[in-house]
């Protein structure tokens, strides 16, 4: 458990979107049922650079986001429970996963915006990407 707030979330999806490469958002889970609908939102709202209330518009399903029909709610100090172990894994299988992918155009480092590359504080290891993609 990260215990990121819905703030936390967009700029998860910010950070990505100054790489300016081609970007998907999907699912995810492990969240309440109530803050799913709060996240998607937001974070598409960040992917598409418009900004929201954070007062939830009248609709059929406000109810269910009562008593404070926000976006954004409070967040609590829950303590990161994952241990560093856990993120080497997952890292791990992320890049396992890549093997098998075929980027657009065959190369990691040409992007279809034009060829612009990610800044230099994003930590993407293209070398061991593409070095993946060849084991």
């Amino acid at each position: 458990m990260f215990n990121l707030s819905v703030k936390g979330h967009g700029e998860c999806v910010r950070y990505i979107k100054s790489w300016g490469i081609p970007l998907i958002l999907s699912g995810g889970g492990g969240y309440t049922l109530r803050n799913v609908p709060r996240c998607w939102v937001y974070e598409t709202s960040v992917a598409i650079g418009q900004d929201i209330k954070n007062e939830m518009p009248l609709n059929k399903y406000r109810d269910y986001f009562c008593p404070d029909y926000k976006i954004h709610l409070p967040v609590s100090n829950i303590e990161n429970q994952n241990p560093m172990s856990k993120i080497e894994l997952i890292n791990k299988q992320i890049f396992d996963n890549l093997k098998h992918v075929s980027p657009v155009g065959g190369e990691l480092s040409s992007y279809a915006n034009g060829g612009a590359q990610p800044p230099r504080h994003a930590n993407i290891d293209f070398k061991e990407i593409e070095q993946l993609k060849e084991d």
